[in-house]
């Protein structure tokens, strides 16, 4: 938040040829929304699940056990860089902490796959459930931004 007389250009102003006091001032609120970064996470979700599905359809059997063994492996690690891509906090994360998350993340989608007893819903269940959490993650971070 920002006011009138935190400006530079109205350290010294005048009005009437009096000094503008504090208690006089204008309250600027300025809301920045990543609309951008949303989009492109919403984006990347319905990418990485349109591709497994569309590989599921076409391969034989042979190759879907290996589509969805890369599926375990890779969707946590796509889940786990587009929920920080959009909190900005891609590349502030330390190697330790980002491999800690993705295991996290590994375990929980795992841990769908065995709930659901499919793959597809348990990667959908899971690309919408961070997504909603990463949502409401930066909503709150706005919030608090613009408390302090």
């Amino acid at each position: 938040m920002l006011v009138n007389s935190d400006l530079e250009e109205n350290k010294d102003c005048f009005f009437n040829n009096t000094k503008l006091e504090a208690s006089a001032d204008v309250i600027y609120n300025y809301q920045y929304y990543d609309i951008i970064g949303i989009i492109k996470y919403l984006c990347g979700i319905i990418v990485l699940n349109s591709v497994t599905y569309i590989l599921k359809k076409t391969r034989k059997k042979y190759c879907k056990k290996t589509i969805r063994n890369c599926t375990i492996i890779l969707l946590p690690i796509c889940v786990y860089v587009l929920y920080e891509k959009i909190l900005g906090n891609l590349f502030t994360v330390s190697l330790g902490y980002a491999v800690l998350n993705i295991i996290i993340l590994e375990v929980i989608y795992v841990f769908f796959l065995f709930l659901c007893g499919d793959s597809r819903a348990a990667g959908i269940i899971f690309c919408m459930g961070f997504t909603i959490l990463g949502l409401v993650e930066y909503y709150v971070l706005e919030f608090r931004q613009k408390i302090h």
